[in-house]
């Protein structure tokens, strides 16, 4: 959606289309408004980086696959290389011929 579409779009659409993901640090969400639907998060920056860091997009996707699972799907390689996540472990499943790759430390929880 561009910037413009989103101008047309009344605040009903916005709280029933959108959800918003809120960076624990991430200065954005106090200064601009927020859709009914959204989900704090945390942020593992601290410090004079923090407000910068935090509203990374990426660093949100990290932080929510590695909290929630990533229901059994490779996480991406910058959660660990560049973020300072877990790198997770993972195990080849032989049930078949089509193994998957599945994680078999934090990432597996899929609660």
């Amino acid at each position: 959606m561009t910037s413009l579409e989103i101008k047309d779009l009344e605040t009903e659409q916005l709280n029933d289309y959108t959800f918003n993901i809120i960076p624990k640090y991430d200065p954005i969400p106090r200064i601009d408004d927020m859709s009914f639907n959204f989900q704090k998060i945390d942020c593992t920056v601290t410090g004079l980086k923090a407000p910068v860091a935090c509203h990374s997009s990426q660093r949100s996707l990290c932080e929510v696959l590695y909290k929630c699972g990533s229901q059994g799907r490779r996480v991406p390689t910058y959660c660990y290389e560049a973020y300072d996540y877990p790198e997770p472990k993972y195990s080849l499943e032989t049930e078949n011929d089509n193994s998957l790759k599945v994680p078999t430390d934090v990432i597996v929880n899929t609660v």
